[in-house]
């Protein structure tokens, strides 16, 4: 089952201010901030949550803080699904390396190139957008398929398919990617599907595919190379700030600082004359 309720228990450090509203102080502070996140702890993408409770009404404090540790319960509602189950997502965007699928229109899943049958072959309608790609398949000749690909047989966006989940790409943020794969005899074209992500896709072939999760910036997210392929081939790179080169930008820096310096002595000594 891709979808489980957790029941979990959570400690915080509640401010002396907020003693009246410590719910409502989690929810904002904490529990707000793991929707639509992988949460390590609960093995999954966190959705939702309800029944927020205080575990107790005594507080620990030690004389180095002056927060009250506080401990309170909560039930997730989670998707995680399972490695090896059949998933449906429609795509979303496709390129020579890989296709892009949203699950149940919300959870972004990567199939790689190498993960699907060989008699797929790329193609491009459009000279300058790389959203206009597609893959369509061959006369299978002596190339073996796992399941029953007829020729002629394309994949493009908008097209729904059933895939294999092979497990879960995730940072320590937070942020995640469905790894899955065609190389099954589960696999199945489902044809066309008529979703609103569908159609602002091909009129905003280079939009950011990652916008509804929420990403963070931040230094301790891990390097997965699947996830950076998919954020480098024009998704939208959450870490691309990260990424920049720091010589670069004290470059500019360096460049900018005495021209913008110059300009400012000029205005001022325009003023005292």
């Amino acid at each position: 089952m891709s979808w489980k309720e957790v029941k979990v228990k959570i400690r915080f450090s509640l401010p002396s201010t907020e003693t009246k509203r410590a719910g409502s102080y989690l929810e904002e502070a904490y529990l707000s901030g793991l929707v639509f996140r992988y949460c390590a702890p609960a093995r999954g993408v966190v959705v939702a949550y309800r029944n927020v409770e205080l575990a107790s009404d005594n507080a620990f404090v030690d004389g180095t803080s002056p927060y009250l540790h506080v401990v309170a319960r909560s039930d997730l509602l989670v998707f995680s699904p399972v490695k090896g189950e059949v998933l449906t997502g429609v795509v979303t965007f496709v390129s020579e390396e890989f296709i892009g699928l949203k699950v149940y229109s919300t959870f972004y899943s990567v199939i790689s190139r190498k993960e699907a049958p060989e008699v797929f072959v790329y193609g491009n309608d459009s000279d300058s957008d790389r959203s206009g790609g597609y893959w369509k398949a061959i006369k299978p000749g002596e190339i073996s398929s796992p399941w029953n690909i007829p020729p002629g047989t394309s994949i493009d966006i908008g097209t729904a398919i059933r895939f294999i989940n092979l497990g879960m790409a995730h940072t320590k943020s937070g942020l995640f990617q469905i790894k899955g794969s065609l190389l099954s005899d589960e696999c199945q074209i489902l044809g066309t599907a008529n979703l609103p992500e569908v159609s602002q896709a091909r009129k905003k072939r280079k939009s950011s595919l990652l916008g509804a999760y929420r990403p963070i910036k931040r230094k301790d997210d891990d390097d997965d190379p699947l996830l950076a392929s998919s954020c480098a081939a024009g998704l939208g790179d959450p870490l691309a700030e990260l990424r920049a080169d720091p010589a670069e930008q004290r470059k500019s820096e360096l460049v900018d600082g005495p021209e913008k310096a110059k300009k400012a002595v000029k205005r001022k000594a325009k003023s005292v004359g």
